[in-house]
């Protein structure tokens, strides 16, 4: 497994605008349909050991390194450096999404 900046905010930029804004309702619920339809990922969302934070962080995660995988850059990997070093140029924009999945883990731990 290999890692590469360029391919990791690659990924990202898909879901952004011209302007470099993404739309973090709809990044946050790809998120979540991507992490739900894993059952180790899944699974995590009631592992009330875990930090929901946490587990929203491993969804992110999880979700950008499949996309590397479908957009042509199989067996590569994000680090969270660079998810960081691209959230922090482009305003945090990944912490809003972080903020939905994590209370959407909330929601579903507390109806379970």
């Amino acid at each position: 497994m290999r890692t590469n900046q360029l391919f990791t905010h690659e990924v990202i930029n898909n879901y952004a605008d011209a302007a470099g804004l993404i739309d973090v309702n709809y990044f946050a619920h790809c998120v979540q349909i991507v992490a739900d339809n894993n059952r180790p990922t899944s699974d995590e969302k009631n592992n009330t050991r875990r930090k929901p934070r946490n587990v929203a962080i491993d969804w992110l995660m999880y979700f950008i390194d499949t996309e590397l995988k479908y957009q042509d850059h199989p067996g590569f990997y994000a680090t969270n450096k660079q998810v960081i070093n691209w959230d922090r140029s482009h305003g945090g924009q990944l912490e809003k999404v972080l903020d939905i999945v994590e209370k959407y883990i909330i929601d579903e731990r507390n109806e379970a």
